[in-house]
């Protein structure tokens, strides 16, 4: 059964810094891949890589708040898609609480 960050209330996650093909802010969480979609003084919202894509209009989102570096899950930020493969052996180096927000 495929576990998404919907079903993680009040879990650990690990969160892997990277970047975009096109070397823009990415981050890596439970095997998903989420780009940078916007940013201001408060918060920055996150989106599932799987977005735009031809195929799949995945809605999944984190939002990350500058203040306190918590990261919450709106309501209906549910995956509609499995873990993608390229990511499937990494290790992260540090935790943050991931906590679902309703």
């Amino acid at each position: 059964m495929m576990t998404t960050l919907a079903n993680q209330v009040n879990s650990q996650l690990e969160i892997y810094s990277t970047k975009s093909f096109r070397g823009r802010p990415a981050i890596i969480v439970d095997k998903q891949k989420y780009l940078l979609m916007s940013e201001n003084n408060k918060r920055v919202v996150w989106r599932c890589s799987s977005m735009a894509t031809e195929k799949l209009k995945c809605p999944a989102r984190i939002v990350q708040y500058k203040d306190t570096d918590q990261y919450t899950l709106p309501a209906k930020s549910v995956h509609q898609h499995a873990p993608l493969k390229r990511y499937k052996n990494i290790s992260c180096q540090s935790a943050i609480d991931i906590i679902m927000h309703h």
